[in-house]
C-alpha cells in the first residue's frame, strides 16, 4: 500500500476518560504504517470525567497529539469543525 503524503486523525470526545487512552494509543501504532507524516487531534468537548487528565497524559507521551479542551459542551459538529479548523494535512 502506498503511504499517504500526510494525515489528521480528529477524535471528538466527551466523557470518554475510559476509552480515549486506547483509542489514541492504538491508532499511534497504525499511523506510522499509513503516512509520514501524521498527527491526532483530540477535542475534549467539556467533559466531566478524567478525559482531560488523562488526555494531558498522553500528550507528554505523543508529540504528534494535539488536545483542544472546551470548558463546555458544544456539540458533535462543533467539535468537528474545531479540529478541522486545527488540522495541518
Amino acid at each position: 500500500m502506498k503511504k499517504l503524503n500526510s494525515l489528521s486523525v480528529i477524535f471528538p470526545c466527551y466523557n470518554d476518560g475510559k476509552a480515549i487512552n486506547e483509542i489514541v494509543k492504538k491508532t499511534a501504532q497504525l499511523l506510522p504504517e499509513i503516512s509520514s507524516i501524521y498527527e491526532i487531534i483530540v477535542i475534549n468537548d467539556g467533559s466531566t470525567d478524567n478525559s482531560k487528565t488523562d488526555l494531558t497524559k498522553l500528550q507528554q507521551g505523543f508529540a504528534f497529539l494535539q488536545v483542544i479542551n472546551r470548558h463546555k459542551n458544544q456539540g458533535y459538529g462543533a467539535s468537528l469543525r474545531a479540529g478541522f479548523k486545527k488540522a495541518s494535512s
